[in-house]
């Protein structure tokens, strides 16, 4: 019974004992100014001195590290800035609705995930070069302005009121989630994409976005009401931008186009026994061609012999890619319309389209030849298999000849 009385009452004063580890002096020497700890800076700070604060300061204080902040459990406001941090943990902030952590020059890693509940965040003229908030769902204020930011996912902070973004490295930005939006301040960038179609334009009262030298379009509300209230004497923009309801195309930048009139349909083969055709194109352009398909055939008679949707990834400059497809209809009259399409668009979004002629050479027939069989069928790597559905394959015949095809419907 007194061991057991002894252990209940040496509890307490263990729990009550409990330090923090506090390694940055600068750190520890604020903590003490502020009455959460005494004597000289050793490192730790009564764990129950700081597991209630809710409010800290500790601007200019020369700290570089504030390991210890962690056990700040009710924290809700944070000003650390102006300080000498390299990287900032507050991954476990779960109470924290304020952070300024602006001018720490060397600022180079900025960890809010556990922050789920900030509103106010300043991390302006720091070192960051990606910021994660895609956690900070109740963001109001978000100011990231002077880093080296190229790329931020703001896709689920759609409560901001303010955003600044000014002197950093982004080539995108869309705040058109963010319906009460008042101030966007991203002058200074890359951008080539701005979209500020958010149904608020006529109450955002601090647009700035001059100094983007690549940006050709700007996505509004209304383009009559952006042009007569956002000028470039007002520093909304540059003299090479515009106003437009519709900046897909900017924002979703094309890949190369091909040349139409390097590409040839270098063969068809009908087979009507199991009602298939295989169309052979060839790209005799420098540039691969994208998300390739045959969208139609048509014959001189105007008859629809085949018509597809699906599509491949890729065919290569300099290629043949043979095409295969169920076949609609039989006895084809010569010449044949390939309409050939292909995504001008990265992603596949946007599709063009090339009108390509076929007319079998005189004397050939399109049927394979009786004594010409397939033998096997192999992948890029040269393992035997059975034809794949969207699959490059190398279909190899007992002429000796070789085709490269792609199975897209059946």
């Amino acid at each position: 019974m007194k061991k057991l009385l002894l252990l209940l009452t040496f509890l307490p004063c263990m729990a009550f004992g409990q330090m923090t580890y506090v390694p940055d002096d600068n750190f520890e020497q604020a903590l003490i100014d502020l009455g959460y700890d005494t004597g000289a800076p050793d490192d730790s700070v009564p764990t129950a001195n700081i597991n209630t604060v809710l409010s800290l300061n500790v601007n200019s204080k020369s700290i570089s590290d504030l390991t210890g902040i962690a056990d700040f459990a009710a924290l809700v406001s944070l000003d650390c800035w102006s300080n000498n941090l390299t990287s900032l943990d507050l991954s476990q902030g779960n109470s924290l609705e304020y952070l300024d952590c602006s001018g720490n020059f060397s600022l180079a890693s900025l960890d809010i995930s556990g922050a789920v509940n900030l509103y106010y965040l300043y991390c302006d003229f720091c070192q960051l070069s990606t910021l994660d908030v895609t956690n900070n769902i109740y963001l109001e204020e978000l100011d990231i302005e002077v880093n080296q930011i190229q790329s931020i996912d703001i896709s689920q902070n759609v409560n901001v009121l303010e955003y600044y973004c000014t002197l950093n490295q982004l080539t995108s930005i869309d705040v058109s989630h963010m319906a009460s939006l008042t101030v966007l301040q991203c002058n200074g960038n890359e951008l080539t994409c701005l979209n500020v179609a958010n149904g608020n334009n006529q109450n955002m009262t601090g647009f700035i976005a001059f100094n983007n030298p690549n940006l050709a379009c700007i996505e509004v509300d209304d383009t009559t009401w952006a042009n007569a209230n956002w000028t470039v004497a007002g520093l909304n923009m540059d003299s090479t931008a515009s106003f437009s309801d519709d900046c897909s195309s900017s924002c979703f930048p094309g890949f190369p186009q091909p040349d139409c009139s390097f590409l040839e349909v270098s063969q068809v083969l009908i087979d009507e026994t199991t009602m298939t055709i295989d169309i052979s194109i060839y790209n005799g352009d420098t540039v691969d061609i994208n998300y390739p398909y045959i969208g139609l055939v048509v014959d001189a008679m105007g008859d629809t012999i085949q018509n597809g949707t699906a599509s491949f990834f890729l065919q290569f400059a300099l290629d043949t890619m043979t095409y295969g497809y169920a076949l609609n209809s039989v006895s084809p009259v010569y010449p044949l319309t390939v309409y050939f399409a292909y995504s001008d668009l990265i992603g596949g979004m946007g599709t063009d389209t090339c009108v390509l002629s076929y007319t079998p050479p005189i004397g050939i027939t399109e049927l394979p030849s009786p004594d010409k069989h397939l033998l096997y069928i192999t992948d890029v790597l040269g393992r035997t298999t059975q034809p794949i559905p969207s699959q490059i394959l190398i279909y190899r015949y007992s002429d000796g000849s070789v085709e490269k095809k792609i199975q897209l419907e059946r």
